[in-house]
């Protein structure tokens, strides 16, 4: 994938397949993806979520993948383990990874202008309709359950 389909594939409106979607509590990781289809084109998504931790509960993990290709777009984590940019630096522990075709992804602190995007990291299910949002995915008429 390019960088240019990418930002293709970002701008599609889309929807999710199923009306109802339940989400993990925490502790639990999803054992089923949440498919979402393109609008306008035969293009298909998984969300995958995830709040399985053994150090702390407060993890959150979200995961746009392009089933197409099976490419991964954007994965969203919160209280996870940091990541090493290539200055040697770390990551804050809330960041989130964009693709990137150079890079395979670019990952970018939360304290900066994705974290904008965010409205309450402490709040899963507010997580998890801000990531949709942020992928053009419609969250209206979807009943959201599993979270506690």
């Amino acid at each position: 994938m390019t960088n240019e389909e990418y930002k293709q594939l970002i701008l599609l409106k889309k929807h999710f397949f199923e009306e109802k979607i339940e989400l993990p509590i925490a502790g639990e990781k999803a054992s089923n993806p949440i498919l979402v289809l393109s609008d306008s084109t035969r293009d298909t998504f998984l969300i995958d979520t995830d709040r399985k931790s053994s150090i702390t509960i407060s993890k959150k993990k979200l995961q746009n993948r392009h089933s197409n290709s099976n490419t991964i777009m954007i994965r969203l984590e919160i209280d996870c383990k940091p990541h090493m940019y290539r200055d040697g630096s770390l990551s804050s522990r809330n960041h989130i990874h964009i693709f990137d075709e150079n890079y395979g992804n670019r990952v970018y602190d939360l304290d900066g202008e994705y974290g904008k995007l965010f409205s309450n990291i402490n709040d899963f299910t507010t997580v998890f309709i801000d990531f949709c949002h942020m992928c053009n995915i419609n969250t209206e008429n979807v009943i959201i359950q599993g979270v506690m």
